[in-house]
């Protein structure tokens, strides 16, 4: 008994596991600024560089020259 009232004290809210999973990855509006920057500064396509291709059940994956 003891050990259930335990386990349901420590759980934690759903506010509290939203602000817990914020601070840990960061914000997700800062997060999405950063990957368009990050994007915009990858010149053309960046798949074209590499020098393989990738095939998976018959289907091209990334073809790389």
């Amino acid at each position: 008994m003891q050990r259930r009232l335990l386990g349901r004290d420590m759980k934690m809210t759903r506010s509290e596991t939203k602000r817990e999973r914020k601070d840990i990855d960061g914000n997700p509006l800062i997060k999405r600024t950063a990957a368009q920057i990050a994007r915009k500064a990858v010149p053309g396509d960046s798949v074209s560089y590499a020098s393989f291709q990738a095939v998976a059940d018959g289907w091209v994956v990334a073809r790389l020259i």
